[in-house]
């Protein structure tokens, strides 16, 4: 067997120290040094500041031109929209004033036709006439609507308490007053019993509006509320059926008396449920339950004239008639 090789003697080894030369300490800036420094600052801020006051003011100004541009697109607009709204004006105007032309030359027509009039000629033409009420009708239309009753009716010809064919028109312009949107569809018309007469069968439609409750119905309205019937009639829209008699004179060919009713009750009656309730309304109304324009008082429990008409008041140069039948 072989004999390791003797290792080599260790040496100690030797400790050595480096001696580092001492680092330099950095000196403070000079006077001249910071100086230069603060100048270079200033003229930094000084641009920084020039610079966002050019955009800010750039941005203000570009904000001016646009709110110049939406102010004057604003006027443009509105302008547009008052031109729009003159000439939607004088459209509709020009439109009633065609319209109203229209009717008088169609009564005008009507009136002129020379042919021997009759009852039912006549009774027909009434209700074109009024089919949509008599309020602040234009001097033609009223000129021609006269033409019409003078050419057609007896002078004293007989409405109710009053005569004339004044008295006719004026009850349709009070009655127009009164109620609003007024329509009268004629239905048909009938011979009566009398070989002389005529029964037109109408359903006459109207709103009750604020109007009405201060006119016809002021006892619902004294505390201003129109009261609980009140406000439950207002804007209500009443459909009555009703008629019409033309009473005939063979002797002068002309109109000598009409009397008209329609049914206000029924109505009345679908709107406050209760006759109670009705009875109410009716009580010291302007108008009665088959819808004449009077004043009524109530008096032990029935409907009783109270011998004053709103009609008389208004249009008191009137002559009146003696016949009791009124309308």
């Amino acid at each position: 067997m072989p004999i390791p090789a003797p290792s080599p003697p260790t040496v100690p080894a030797q400790r050595t120290s480096v001696q580092l030369p001492a680092s330099k300490h950095p000196q403070p800036p000079s006077d001249a040094t910071i100086s230069s420094i603060e100048a270079i600052t200033d003229a930094d801020q000084r641009s920084y500041v020039a610079k966002l006051t050019r955009v800010v003011q750039d941005h203000e100004r570009t904000l001016a031109i646009h709110r110049e541009r939406r102010r004057k697109n604003q006027v443009r607009y509105r302008t547009k929209q008052l031109e729009l709204l003159r000439s939607l004006g004088d459209d509709v105007r020009r439109l009633e004033s065609e319209i109203q032309e229209l009717e008088v030359r169609r009564h005008h027509a009507s009136i002129g036709i020379p042919t021997h009039q009759t009852l039912w000629t006549i009774a027909t033409e009434y209700f074109l006439l009024f089919q949509h009420g008599f309020r602040s009708p234009p001097q033609a239309l009223q000129n021609a609507a006269l033409n019409f009753l003078r050419v057609s009716m007896a002078s004293d010809v007989v409405n109710g308490h009053q005569c004339g064919v004044e008295a006719i028109l004026a009850k349709w312009r009070l009655f127009s007053e009164y109620f609003d949107d007024v329509y009268v569809e004629l239905e048909k018309l009938e011979k009566s019993a009398t070989s002389h007469s005529l029964v037109a069968i109408t359903t006459t439609s109207v709103t009750i509006s604020e109007r009405t409750m201060r006119t016809v119905f002021p006892h619902l309205n004294s505390d201003g509320q129109g009261g609980a019937e009140g406000r439950r009639l207002l804007n209500q829209r009443f459909v009555m059926r009703g008629s019409v008699r033309f009473d005939w004179d063979s002797a002068t060919d002309c109109v000598v008396s009409i009397q008209s009713q329609s049914d206000m009750l029924t109505p009345l009656l679908h709107v406050l449920g209760t006759l109670e309730d009705v009875s109410l309304v009716f009580e010291g109304a302007l108008v009665t339950p088959d819808c004449r324009l009077t004043s009524f008082g109530r008096e032990s429990g029935e409907f009783a004239h109270n011998g004053l008409q709103k009609f008389d008041v208004l249009h008191p140069s009137l002559p009146r008639c003696t016949l009791p039948t009124q309308v």
